[in-house]
């Protein structure tokens, strides 16, 4: 389940009376409610008082394309950028952000209730595999057949964007490091560097994408402005 209010207010509260200013950048609100969660905490602390500030920030996006949010966060605040700026920088990469999963099975998006029964047994029953993309919500953008097309889905993606200018990529997968290789390889060869990172996908996204799920996706623009 998400993080309650009162969690959110154990983390803040403590780095606000230290005189921190914070970021605090969440999975997609229209994928969880973390996001409301903590900008209600954001308004009991601004209610009570309390110095400092926390801008919160929907990624519009979850799992790697999170993560890759957070980098570029990380990575301004080191350059020593003011909050502001950390901010307009985490804005526009994620405006910039293109995340693409492939799976095996629509049964586990079914079950979790981000499709419908009829969806789920349609794709199920022409056995093709989605490509879909994160957004303010799960967006389809393809299908494929076989897992050796739906790496080559993810190999074109990643070389019309790098075309466009991407320097940052990412892979992930679900219990399938064989084709998460493969791709960080085909990958590796378009931008002549490896991945900002391939790791497994949470339990929470491994339990709504089932087992098999290949992730790639990129970000265009990470530097503060």
């Amino acid at each position: 389940s998400q993080p309650s209010v009162g969690d959110f207010l154990a983390c803040y509260e403590p780095l606000i009376k230290a005189g921190r200013d914070i970021i605090s950048v969440h999975l997609a609100s229209g994928l969880s409610g973390t996001c409301e969660s903590a900008t209600e905490a954001v308004r009991i602390l601004a209610d009570d008082g309390h110095p400092g500030r926390v801008e919160v920030v929907d990624s519009e996006s979850g799992a790697g394309g999170l993560g890759c949010l957070v980098l570029v966060a990380a990575s301004a605040a080191e350059q020593g950028a003011a909050l502001d700026a950390v901010v307009d920088a985490v804005h526009r990469a994620r405006e910039s952000l293109d995340i693409w999963f492939c799976l095996d099975t629509l049964e586990y998006l079914r079950r979790g209730g981000r499709i419908g029964a009829a969806q789920a047994m349609l794709g199920t029953a022409l056995k093709v595999k989605p490509i879909l993309t994160f957004g303010t919500e799960i967006t389809p953008v393809g299908r494929v057949r076989t897992r050796s097309q739906a790496i080559k889905r993810m190999v074109k993606y990643l070389n019309e964007l790098h075309d466009r200018g991407a320097t940052d990529w990412i892979v992930q997968h679900a219990q399938s490091p064989e084709n998460a290789e493969h791709l960080v390889a085909q990958g590796t060869a378009i931008f002549g560097a490896e991945p900002l990172f391939c790791t497994q996908v949470g339990p929470v996204f491994g339990t709504h994408l089932g087992s098999g799920v290949l992730v790639g996706g990129m970000v265009r623009d990470s530097t503060p402005a």
